[in-house]
């Protein structure tokens, strides 16, 4: 069984419509290959338009049972997810559809269909080569996120790869977001916490000095104090970075053995 859900503005389009019916198939045997790890992303034109499809990583078992029962699939919450996210004046590429394939009643393949930016991510330009860090995108950066946080948004892997960049002719850049799967959209007029804001940048870099730069942008941008704010940041990213340190040990371990 199959599940195909599309955009209003793109149901009309029957070549489209054509591809996403035959998606699965097209996805393995057609397509340019832009990135293959965990997930895969492939480049297909249709219509003379570009587009983009993203293959989440098949589902363990376990997840199967979830994802059919008792949570939305990554390709359902990143397509909802694009949308909440739009309506709040941040940029992502605009979903086009979503498709699920079901197997024997059971969730068992996601893709999530978008249009294609050419926006590049901040880490390929945030660290220099020669170890230093560039101060204008890290200053617009801690900006933007200051913007995701007051709009009542939380990215939760919210690294240097899933925000990209643009640079306009007045030199400033432009951020959109990618990869938005793993969101929380508080409410509109809600806040999240200081620690959850706080927690939400443990991801973007390794780089202490780099951390600290954002970080007191950031705090500047809302008016909180500073040193106070370093302080407890630095804590939790320290608790965050030590537990992940521990984890990738434990797994290593395991993966040795084999």
């Amino acid at each position: 069984m199959k599940r195909v859900v599309i955009a209003n503005q793109y149901k009309k389009n029957l070549q489209l419509v054509t591809f996403l019916n035959n998606l699965p198939h097209l996805f393995h045997n057609e397509g340019e290959i832009l990135h293959d790890d965990r997930n895969i992303i492939k480049e297909f034109c249709i219509t003379e338009e570009k587009l983009i499809v993203k293959s989440f990583k098949r589902p363990i078992p376990i997840q199967r049972f979830i994802y059919s029962f008792f949570r939305k699939t990554k390709a359902h919450r990143a397509y909802l997810n694009a949308r909440k996210i739009r309506k709040r004046g941040i940029d992502t590429p605009r979903e086009i559809a979503f498709v699920e394939v079901w197997h024997k009643g059971l969730f068992d393949e996601g893709y999530l269909v978008t249009d294609v930016t050419y926006d590049l991510p901040i880490a390929d330009l945030l660290v220099n080569n020669d170890g230093g860090f560039c101060k204008a995108l890290a200053e617009q950066f801690a900006s933007f996120v200051v913007e995701l946080h007051m709009k009542g948004i939380l990215h939760h892997d919210l690294n240097s790869t899933n925000v990209l960049y643009r640079k306009s002719e007045t030199g400033n850049y432009h951020f959109s977001l990618i990869d938005i799967n793993r969101m929380k959209v508080y409410a509109k007029g809600t806040l999240p916490p200081k620690d959850e804001c706080l927690k939400n940048l443990n991801r973007f870099t390794w780089d202490y000095e780099l951390f600290e730069f954002v970080l007191t942008a950031y705090a500047k941008i809302r008016n909180w104090d500073v040193q106070e704010t370093l302080d407890r940041a630095l804590k939790l990213k320290k608790h965050f970075d030590a537990k992940r340190h521990r984890t990738k040990s434990f797994l290593n371990f395991f993966r040795n053995k084999d």
